[in-house]
C-alpha cells in the first residue's frame, strides 16, 4: 500500500511512517479551550499550541490588554511614583495603572493655598474672606498663602 505522503488539510502528521505502519494524520485544534490561547499555529507536523492564559497580573502590574484567542493578557508595570509636578490621584487596580494628575500650579483668584500638594493629594484652595465680620477689621491681606487676617475690634475707654 502506498504511504500518505503528505496529511490532507485540517490534519497533522502525529507520526512519521514505519516499515511496518502509514504516517498517523491528527485532526487540527480548531480553537484553543477556554482559559487558553493560541501560542503558536498548528503546522504540517505539529498542533495548534494552546498555552494557559494568564489569570492575574503579578504583584507591581496591571492587566493592559485582556486575553485573546491568540495572546497572553498584556502586564504591564504601575506607575510607582508620579512624576515631579503631578499627584496621585487613583491609585493603581489589577486593570489600571496610577493615575497622575497635574497639580493645580496657582490658586484662582479669590482663593488662597491652604496646603500645599503632596505626592497624593492637589494643593487645596480655599475662598478668601472677603469681609471681616462686624466687631472686627482687616489686620492683614490675604495672600497666595494665607486667608485674610480679622482682629477683634478693642474699644478703650479712657
Amino acid at each position: 500500500a502506498p504511504v500518505t505522503a503528505v496529511c490532507p488539510t485540517g490534519t497533522y502528521s502525529a507520526a512519521d511512517p514505519t516499515p511496518t505502519a502509514d504516517r498517523q494524520c491528527a485532526p487540527v485544534t480548531a480553537v484553543c479551550p477556554t482559559g487558553t490561547y493560541s501560542a503558536a499555529d498548528p503546522t504540517p507536523t505539529a498542533d495548534r499550541l494552546c498555552a494557559p492564559v494568564t489569570a492575574v497580573c503579578p504583584t507591581g502590574t496591571y492587566s493592559a490588554a485582556d486575553p485573546t484567542p491568540t495572546a497572553d493578557r498584556q502586564c504591564a508595570p504601575v506607575t510607582a511614583v508620579c512624576p515631579t509636578g503631578t499627584y496621585s490621584a487613583a491609585d493603581p487596580t489589577p486593570t489600571a495603572d496610577r493615575q497622575c494628575a497635574p497639580v493645580t500650579a496657582v490658586c484662582p483668584t479669590g482663593t488662597y493655598s491652604a496646603a500645599d500638594p503632596t505626592p497624593t493629594a492637589d494643593r487645596q484652595c480655599a475662598p478668601v474672606t472677603a469681609v471681616c465680620p462686624t466687631g472686627t477689621y482687616s489686620a492683614a491681606d490675604p495672600t497666595p498663602t494665607a486667608d485674610r487676617q480679622c482682629q477683634t475690634v478693642r474699644l478703650s475707654i479712657g
